[in-house]
């Protein structure tokens, strides 16, 4: 049961512990049948023979499952909040719109698992384009793969079309399972992009003129709390 991810740090801890001989201590996660995630802190110490072979290990398993999700949140909130802060007084000192975006997007990138940010005006071309504005943590030759569009076709179908198009949050909590994800989500992949949040840029009458999309670098990364702060910013 215990998490893939998560299986090479318990079997090292337990090989560590049987070789210097002492208890071994860690937190990890396990995977659970129905696919929920539990968080655990395991306790565990080897009995050994006179020949010091061995002989059984002993130990328990506690479920950390509240503690931990309630550590995360606050995490997740705190990240939000300086990326607020950040933005706020870049906001005050502005002069300049195509600095302003970029100064977003850095600040959003500077947040620990914050892997990536880009904000896009919607095009009324042909093609229903989002154009490129500013980006922050960003390979430029995979900014040249990902070419979105807010149209029906398959360009719009993933979250930043469906922003632009309902004017609401729109989230991909696992890129690599999303069905709706377009074509360059392996690019994202590559890049550490796990999940992401596409949040719609409106104008004075609550009319979408663009997008913007965060990125992180874990799966369902994006708390209730964490939403409710970027969405302010």
């Amino acid at each position: 049961a215990i998490h893939p991810e998560d299986r090479e740090a318990v079997n090292g801890a337990y090989t560590e512990s049987v070789r210097k001989r002492m208890p071994y201590e860690i937190e990890h996660r396990l995977l659970m049948k129905d696919g929920r995630i539990k968080y655990v802190q395991e306790r565990c110490e080897t009995f050994y023979d006179k020949d010091g072979k061995p002989l059984h290990s002993v130990g328990t398993v506690q479920d950390i499952s509240e503690r931990k999700q309630a550590e995360i949140a606050l995490e997740h909130a705190n990240r939000a909040l300086q990326t607020l802060s950040t933005v706020n007084r870049e906001l005050v000192h502005a002069t300049d719109e195509m600095k302003l975006l970029q100064a977003i997007c850095r600040a959003v990138v500077e947040q620990k698992g914050y892997r990536m940010a880009w904000v896009g005006y919607m095009r009324h071309d042909s093609n229903r384009s989002v154009e490129l504005m500013a980006s922050a943590g960003m390979a430029a030759s995979l900014l040249g793969k990902v070419r979105p569009g807010w149209g029906e076709n398959d360009q719009g179908q993933g979250p930043t079309g469906r922003a632009v198009r309902s004017g609401t949050t729109q989230l991909s909590n696992d890129i690599a399972n999303d069905p709706q994800h377009p074509d360059w989500k392996d690019d994202l992949l590559q890049e550490g992009c796990a999940s992401s949040i596409a949040l719609p840029l409106k104008g004075d009458k609550e009319q979408v003129f663009g997008v913007l999309h965060v990125y992180a670098e874990e799966s369902n990364a994006f708390t209730d709390q964490e939403i409710a702060l970027l969405e302010e910013m």
